[in-house]
């Protein structure tokens, strides 16, 4: 993707990433998550996405805080990196699905916008109310799933 995306810190392992928003609300940490939840049947893990706002109080992101920073596509594309660098540096799948509604809708179009770009590197699948299928542009999905080609 050829993207302008924040520069970001990660942990030893590539499962946790931090990067700061810069907008009209100032900047603001942002934290991208991998956790494993399964694996397929070939015994790859499967590791789901999770951000958000970092929250100093609780010492936690707050993954339905809404910043309004106007940096939304760069905050997505920042994202969509860390994603490649999980899986280039391991071989895993990524599960994503909103915290919101809004937000699901908000993934899903920024796929299909990059949508030809993303599938030079990986297969992109979303759920519908019944099954996962290729992802599918104008289709509705209610989470996304990733793996490497």
């Amino acid at each position: 993707m050829n993207a302008d995306i924040y520069p970001y810190q990660t942990d030893h392992f590539c499962i946790a990433f931090e990067f700061q928003s810069e907008g009209p609300n100032g900047q603001i940490r942002k934290i991208v998550q991998y956790d494993e939840i399964n694996q397929l049947k070939d015994g790859t893990p499967v590791l789901a996405i999770s951000f958000g706002d970092w929250d100093e109080e609780k010492q936690d992101f707050n993954e339905l805080k809404v910043s309004n920073n106007a940096d939304t596509m760069k905050v997505l594309y920042t994202i969509a990196a860390t994603i490649k660098e999980v899986t280039e540096s391991m071989n895993v799948a990524v599960f994503g699905q909103g915290s919101t509604s809004a937000r699901n809708r908000l993934y899903q179009m920024a796929i299909s916008m990059q949508l030809t770009q993303i599938e030079k590197d990986f297969n992109v699948f979303g759920l519908t109310a019944f099954e996962w299928e290729c992802f599918k542009k104008g289709s509705s999905y209610k989470a996304f799933f990733f793996t490497r080609k």
